[in-house]
């Protein structure tokens, strides 16, 4: 274990990897799979409401004086029925849709889980790598500042700058070093976020990529995503939640229809006191007087059983029309459901197109802020320019490429999220 861990420690850590080990160790999940497992059961179960039942029992009777001089001293007895069910208002149809929606409604629920971990896990592993290149970039700064402050010393040293020019510098040097050390720090607590996440234990040693990559997507026009609507887990679920409430509704008529059984019952008695009366047999027999004194006795019944609700106040009659107005209300909420998620697949379309964008104005910004950063150095050291000027260069070119990662971050991200919002994620 610690050879493979040591192996696993000297590899990149991709997106990919990261989602897949979250999605195996999130607990969540988890219970998920435990619940589609029992709701299957539930299934398999209620399939047997329409197989035949069987029953047996055995009783032992002994009986002490008085009684033992009428009665069989030492009396055995087994018995056993079978009932088969013949109609009962297809509860027992509409009894296994319901529990196959139930498993329907657990699977899709785990859909959603799904997608929200690799939404989580994005984010995390996103997060790192933008430090990463953050800290790269607050080098870079650095490197800029020492140089600076070197050329800025000079002069002053030469009587061509004034001390305030070598305190700005120095000032924003000790700035650049605080970011630094704030993003170093930053970047172990999101490692530590990304290794709880994936389940990983919170001392494993692992890299990610160096720099945020942008691969722009091909996006159609808007107005073809309104057909993904009825992908999302969500909508599936208001439709099963629709579904479950019809099926409700049809085991509430069920009540109100006959109820018919086939039962069949057979008896088996061996009484130990010969000659004593035998009561289950007289019971049992089929003539007018007690069956002659015997040591065993054996006997069957069938029976057609019919049950008709006749008169309950209107309570099933009430029931069925409860049923009824809660699907009509799960109906209006799955219409509302709809027209967010509409409002929901339009907005990250919006997000990403946007977010494309940024990260081109961006990358353009890169380019002029690091031209003008070039040309505010040279100067610098041509003294043709004070050192607030070139100070304020040096910051926009460090904004500037802090822009560029965040762009990039964002678009990756929205990206996620758009293909969640549309329900082609995994």
């Amino acid at each position: 274990m610690l050879t493979a861990q040591a192996t696993f420690a000297q590899k990149l850590l991709t997106l990919e990897q990261s989602r897949q080990m979250a999605l195996q160790q999130n607990n969540q999940i988890r219970i998920q799979n435990d619940s589609i497992s029992v709701a299957k059961l539930g299934v398999e179960r209620v399939k047997t409401n329409a197989l035949p039942s069987v029953d047996a029992s055995a009783t032992a009777l002994y009986l002490g004086r008085p009684l033992s001089k009428y009665l069989p001293e030492r009396t055995v007895s087994t018995s056993g029925t079978v009932t088969e069910l013949i109609y009962n208002g297809g509860k027992v149809r509409n009894g296994v849709k319901a529990a196959q929606v139930n498993v329907d409604v657990q699977q899709l629920q785990q859909v959603k889980s799904r997608a929200d971990v690799i939404v989580k896990t994005d984010s995390a592993y996103w997060q790192i790598v933008s430090l990463k290149e953050q800290i790269t970039t607050l080098k870079k700064s650095r490197q800029y500042l020492t140089n600076a402050l070197t050329d800025v010393n000079n002069a002053y040293q030469a009587g061509l700058k004034y001390k305030n020019d070598v305190l700005q510098v120095q000032v924003q040097y000790n700035q650049n070093e605080l970011q630094l050390f704030k993003a170093e720090n930053g970047l172990k607590l999101a490692k530590l976020n990304l290794l709880q996440v994936t389940g990983l234990g919170l001392k494993e040693q692992f890299d990610v990529l160096d720099t945020v990559p942008f691969t722009p997507v091909a996006l159609p026009p808007d107005s073809t995503y309104d057909v993904n609507i009825d992908k999302r887990p969500e909508v599936q679920l208001l439709n099963k939640s629709v579904e479950f409430g019809e099926l409700q509704t049809r085991l509430a008529v069920a009540n109100m229809l006959p109820q018919i059984a086939a039962v069949g019952y057979g008896v088996y008695a061996n009484s130990s006191t010969p000659g004593a009366v035998n009561l289950l047999g007289s019971f049992l027999g089929d003539g007018a007087a007690p069956i002659s004194v015997g040591s065993n006795s054996t006997s069957w019944l069938a029976m057609l059983s019919v049950r008709v609700p006749v008169f309950h106040w209107g309570n099933y009659r009430k029931a069925v029309r409860q049923q009824e107005i809660r699907t009509h209300a799960k109906r209006y909420q799955l219409n509302d459901g709809r027209e967010k998620i509409a409002l929901d697949i339009r907005r990250n379309y919006n997000n990403v197109t946007e977010a494309e964008r940024n990260v081109s104005l961006s990358n353009l910004s890169v380019q002029q802020a690091t031209e003008n950063l070039r040309l505010a150095t040279d100067r610098l050291k041509a003294g043709t320019i004070t050192t607030t000027d070139w100070l304020q260069a040096q910051t926009l070119w460090q904004q500037s490429y802090t822009q560029a990662i965040t762009a990039r971050v964002d678009y990756n991200l929205y990206t996620t999220l758009f293909k969640k919002a549309i329900g082609e994620l995994e």
